[in-house]
């Protein structure tokens, strides 16, 4: 995978493979090279267009949640603010995920949770449909 990184290849091909690498970092126990490939997923995806936003708060959310685990208090909420605004604006504050995920976030904010639930950040690996308002706003 990384010989293929050095390679060159697309964003989106570069961006599945960083995230293999973060995922199996974590697997491993290795928490700041997980980071530093979400890092660089994130990077990659920010000059990427608005119908990427559900991956970019992805990622945002699992670099925010590692963060955390590493004591980076505030970059961990920073990105996970990013991460649950976007959702917000995608599926709307009444859809399940995005409510738990809010209120899980205002409790790490509050002091009274550590990091995002592992059950909620498996949820959020399935993409789902975006909220009617925002595809109606031309965005998809």
């Amino acid at each position: 995978m990384i010989v293929s990184l050095e390679n060159g290849t697309p964003s989106r091909r570069k961006i599945k493979i960083l995230s293999s690498l973060a995922k199996h970092a974590c697997l491993v126990g290795d928490t700041n090279v997980a980071v530093k490939h979400y890092e660089k997923c994130i990077s990659i995806m920010r000059g990427q267009a608005k119908e990427n936003d559900i991956l970019l708060a992805t990622l945002l959310l699992k670099s925010g949640n590692l963060e955390l685990e590493l004591g980076n208090i505030e970059r961990g909420i920073e990105q996970i603010s990013e991460s649950v605004d976007t959702m917000t604006t995608v599926y709307g504050c009444d859809d399940d995920l995005v409510s738990k995920l809010g209120s899980s976030f205002d409790k790490i904010c509050e002091g009274d949770l550590r990091s995002i639930p592992k059950a909620l950040l498996v949820r959020v690996d399935f993409p789902r449909a975006p909220h009617p308002q925002y595809l109606s706003l031309g965005i998809t």
